[in-house]
C-alpha cells in the first residue's frame, strides 16, 4: 500500500496529531454506518477509545495489551461479513490503531494513516466501477485526486494555524 504523496515535513507532533484526529473524524462515519446496519461493534466506544488517546498523547510510550485487545473487539473481521464496507471500516480500525501507536511519535503511524485513508478512497472507486478499472486509472480518478488535494489542504492548514472551522471541534475531542 505504498501511497505517500503527502509532505508531512514540518510537522510537530502536536500538528501530525491533529492530521491524524482529522482524518480519523472524517471516516468515522464508514465504522459508524457499518455498525448501525451490521449491529455490530459500537460507535461510542471507539470514539470513547479515541479520545483516551488524544488525552493520553504524550504521557505515555507505549500501549497496553489492553488497549489493543479493546480495540480488537471493535474491529470487524473480514471473514465474518462478506459486503464491501467492510475492508473500510477495518481500515477505520486500522487508523485508531495507528492513533494508538502514534504514542512513540513516529511520524511513519501518520503516514499510514494517510495511506489508509486513500485506500479506502481506492476501494470505493474499484468497487464503483464493479472492478473494472486499472490501478493507474484508480489513482488518476477524480475521488483520489480529491482525497490527495483535501490532505494536503489540511496539513497546510494545519502548519499555517488556520484549520477550518469544521475541523475545529475535531481537534478538541
Amino acid at each position: 500500500m505504498m501511497m505517500t504523496e503527502i509532505n508531512f515535513s514540518g510537522l510537530s507532533e502536536n500538528q501530525l496529531l491533529a492530521f491524524g484526529k482529522i482524518f480519523f473524524e472524517r471516516t468515522f462515519v464508514l465504522y459508524q454506518l457499518f455498525s448501525k446496519e451490521n449491529n455490530f461493534g459500537n460507535s461510542d466506544k471507539l470514539l470513547a477509545f479515541v479520545k483516551d488517546i488524544v488525552f493520553s498523547f504524550g504521557k505515555t510510550t507505549s500501549i497496553s495489551e489492553e488497549q489493543v485487545s479493546s480495540l480488537l473487539i471493535l474491529s470487524p473481521d473480514a471473514d465474518d461479513f462478506s459486503i464491501f464496507e467492510t475492508a473500510q471500516t477495518i481500515d477505520v480500525c486500522s487508523i485508531v490503531f495507528e492513533l494508538l501507536n502514534f504514542t512513540d511519535k513516529d511520524g511513519e503511524h501518520i503516514i499510514n494513516i494517510s495511506n489508509l485513508c486513500k485506500d479506502i478512497i481506492y476501494k470505493y472507486v474499484v468497487h464503483k466501477s464493479k472492478g473494472s478499472i486499472t490501478d493507474s486509472d484508480v489513482y488518476q480518478s477524480n475521488e483520489m485526486q480529491r482525497e490527495k488535494e483535501m490532505q494536503q489542504i489540511i496539513i497546510n492548514d494545519i502548519q499555517n494555524n488556520s484549520v477550518k472551522k469544521e475541523y475545529q471541534n475535531i481537534l478538541n475531542i
